[in-house]
């Protein structure tokens, strides 16, 4: 929340922040994914801030749609 008030007060228009994380080991963390998701929602009702995150499967594309821009 501190970086997208930040980014904001720099008269930015976008943040983009990653949800979900490249898998470099089926047992190394993934990324917060829905959870990440919500979090990033939260920021941009905070800040006005669009939010552009990466899509890293087709079966998830409807619910990134549902929460980026």
């Amino acid at each position: 929340m501190e970086t997208g008030k930040a980014v904001a007060a720099a008269a930015r228009a976008c943040s983009a922040a990653g949800a979900f994380k490249p898998r470099t080991s089926p047992y190394d963390f993934q990324g917060l994914e829905l959870e990440g998701l919500k979090l990033l929602a939260k920021a941009r009702e905070a800040t006005g801030l669009a939010i552009i995150t990466e899509v890293m499967s087709d079966r998830d594309v409807s619910l990134v749609a549902e929460y980026s821009d």
